[in-house]
């Protein structure tokens, strides 16, 4: 839905079952969630080895922790957008986005946290500032990496 709004097309609300539109796609959707709690889980052994540092530890694990948000979004994006690729594609492509781009990428990062933030500490604006948030990141990846243009 999001890759569609920045691309100005319509959408839809059937478009929030895109991962059931085909068995292919139903498996790159699993294939990434795979991998996204694959990460998260090391990520979270870090940040429990860094909790051990009072303040260095918070501070290291929030940027890592911003930078892992976006890396998995941008995967995403490309994962989805560039369809005749594979996750390993996506995830190197997303790196090498983040890399590029690591002062626009923080920016926009710290940026989405806020709107989320903001939704979770006023409860139900949650359901609007969230998907502002991820509209946000797919419009930025697609003004910051061009090349990452839909194929199909």
């Amino acid at each position: 839905m999001c890759i569609k709004a920045t691309r100005g097309e319509k959408v839809a609300i059937t478009d929030v079952f895109y991962g059931f539109k085909s068995l292919s796609v139903f498996i790159r959707s699993w294939i990434y969630f795979i991998i996204v709690l694959i990460i998260l889980f090391i990520v979270g052994i870090i940040n429990s080895i860094l909790s051990i540092i009072p303040y260095l530890g918070a501070i290291v694990a929030f940027i890592l922790g911003i930078f892992v948000y976006m890396f998995m979004i941008f995967t995403l994006y490309v994962y989805v957008m560039r369809a005749s690729e594979n996750i390993v594609y996506a995830l190197k492509e997303s790196f090498n986005i983040i890399k590029s781009n690591i002062l626009m990428t923080l920016v926009v990062a710290i940026i989405a946290y806020i709107l989320i933030l903001v939704g979770v500490l006023f409860i139900i604006v949650w359901l609007v500032t969230i998907p502002i948030a991820v509209v946000f990141g797919a419009y930025v990846l697609k003004e910051i990496a061009p090349s990452t243009k839909d194929e199909s």
